[in-house]
């Protein structure tokens, strides 16, 4: 009886091990249009922090389709298509800033297209960080 106990222990903990990780062996989704190469999973969460007031505005957004609770989200899963889901490719509108230091600290987790990424960057103002990120940051 001593030996069976301990081998019902270890048969169990490999039943639960296999349950717990079988979800994240599945296959892949599918794609969201056939033929287009795009993953079905492209969500983020958006925030912005300003670092003197420490006052903190945030929102969500889903592309294919485009939703969630961003107020633009067609425009700026737009940006964000034409950068391919890359921020650092994301084509800047030249525009004037005023010169006022009120750094921002935009963060944004999530998936863009399946892949897991995280941005994060220090702007001086909100202007500047709505100038580099468009309609992305414009909530």
């Amino acid at each position: 009886m001593v030996l069976v106990l301990p081998l019902v222990r270890r048969v169990a903990a490999l039943a639960l091990g296999v349950t717990l990780w079988a979800p994240f062996t599945a296959a892949p989704p599918a794609a969201a249009h056939p033929g287009s190469g795009m993953g079905i999973f492209t969500y983020m969460e958006i925030t912005v922090t300003y670092t003197i007031s420490g006052r903190v505005v945030s929102t969500s957004l889903s592309c294919d389709p485009d939703n969630r609770t961003h107020p633009n989200p067609k425009q700026a899963c737009d940006v964000l298509r034409k950068a391919g889901g890359d921020f650092s490719r994301i084509q800047p509108i030249h525009r004037a800033c005023p010169h006022v230091i009120d750094p921002v600290i935009v963060n944004v987790d999530g998936f863009w297209r399946g892949s897991g990424f995280e941005y994060e960057r220090e702007f001086i103002n909100r202007c500047v960080a709505d100038a580099t990120l468009g309609d992305v940051t414009r909530f």
